[in-house]
Parts: structure tokens; sequence; C-alpha cells
């Protein structure tokens, strides 16, 4: 298992990472709840959409459309205040070019303006996640 963990300055689980849990200590967790698949005999395209703590389950899903070889075109769409927040970015890349149409977007919620090169992306987009898909999206009928 892997886990994609942000520290927060006063967190519940932060100050354990900070202060009592150890490397090699044993956790019991619970979860996850509910289904997250892709069907592998559609050809219909992805779009991924998500922000903060979503980037998990779209790696994961991205790591398995590699593994499957997948042709089908993804997007996605990863929601963050600024260019500061973006993270995963290389292996988003990598992944990426393994795909055979793919395209990572992020969306600036906080910031107007942006070097994408110098970020390490080739594309962005400023707003909420949600407004930048609407705008980029306009039909999701087939998708």
């Amino acid at each position: 298992m892997q886990f994609i963990i942000k520290r927060y300055p006063g967190g519940r689980f932060s100050g354990l990472l900070e202060r009592e849990l150890a490397v090699g200590d044993e956790l019991t967790l619970r979860g996850p709840y509910g289904s997250f698949t892709i069907k592998k005999d559609s050809e219909r395209d992805i779009v991924c959409i998500g922000g903060g703590a979503g980037m998990a389950p779209i790696l994961s899903l991205l790591r398995h459309l590699v593994e499957l070889g997948s042709t089908r075109q993804v997007r996605y769409y990863y929601g963050a205040r600024t260019a500061g927040d973006l993270f995963y970015l290389p292996e988003i890349q990598e992944l990426g070019n393994q795909l055979t149409e793919f395209a990572f977007v992020p969306a600036l919620s906080e910031q107007t303006t942006a070097n994408w090169a110098e970020i390490g992306v080739t594309e962005g987009d400023f707003g909420f996640v949600t407004d930048v898909v609407d705008r980029r999206e306009p039909d999701l009928t087939e998708a």
C-alpha cells in the first residue's frame, strides 16, 4: 500500500507522524469504502477530476491503465490553490508518456499566472477545477 499524506501544522494525524510514529510501527487500518474500477472493454474517453487528497486514487487508476496497455484518451484535471501545491508531477508525466493520448491540466484557484514549463507541465488553467472542466469539456456524455 502507498499513502499520500499532507502534514498540517497541529493536525491530529500529522502530530502522530511527527512525534509518535516511527518507521516499523504497526497500524491498523480500515477501508477503502466503496469501489473505484475501470471497465477494461470500454473505449470511452476517461476524464479524471481531483484535488488535494484526490491525487491518490487517480494515480492508482493511471498506473492500472498503463499496466493494461490502454489506448483510451485520458484527461486528468487536478485542482490546487497554487503551483506550489502541485506534487507527483514527474510520475504523472511518466505515466502520461506511457498512455496513447494523455493530458494533465492543473487548475490553480488562487493564482492567475504561471510559467507551466517551469512548473513541469505542458499546460494548465486558472480557477476552480470544476469551472476549468466546464470550460474545456463542453460534452462529457461519452466520457
